[in-house]
């Protein structure tokens, strides 16, 4: 799984979604290239994708699985926060029939924001998935890639 993640990240192109994040081309160019790291299994799969110089912090991608992800869900779903009561329903729904979760964290460096963002798009897409950006607003991503409200 990360080497196709890596795969599709790099197909990407960074210089133009770095123009809509306000990323210089020097400094998408310097986040270059991309490495992934396996740190394998445990309560789930923890991948670091790393970017630029050695000493920049990975973004942590962790990925939920089995019984652990059905907890991960529960909470999430408990924890939500959605005054629209159809809203509230369909995306509860939709996660209690999810079959995985991931999540990804990073630091403040402008350059993890969008190489982040770009592996929650990649897995959503994947597996016809719902994700929750910072805003707290639920997209819906498919096949074609484009996030749409849930």
């Amino acid at each position: 799984m990360p080497e196709k993640l890596l795969r599709h990240l790099e197909s990407l192109d960074f210089l133009t979604l770095g123009e809509d994040y306000g990323i210089s081309e020097d400094a998408v160019r310097a986040a270059r290239p991309l490495r992934i790291k396996d740190i394998g299994a445990g309560k789930f799969r923890l991948y670091h994708l790393s970017y630029g110089g050695v000493d920049t912090r990975p973004i942590e991608i962790d990925h939920w699985e089995t019984d652990q992800h059905r907890g991960a869900v529960n909470e999430t779903i408990d924890n939500l926060t959605i005054e629209d009561s159809v809203l509230l329903k369909k995306i509860s729904d939709f996660l209690r029939t999810s079959v995985d979760s991931v999540s990804v964290s990073f630091g403040i460096d402008p350059p993890a924001a969008m190489f982040a963002w770009e592996v929650v798009r990649y897995f959503a897409s994947e597996f016809d998935g719902i994700v929750r950006p910072d805003d707290g607003e639920w997209l819906m991503i498919g096949s074609d890639y484009q996030p749409k409200p849930v």
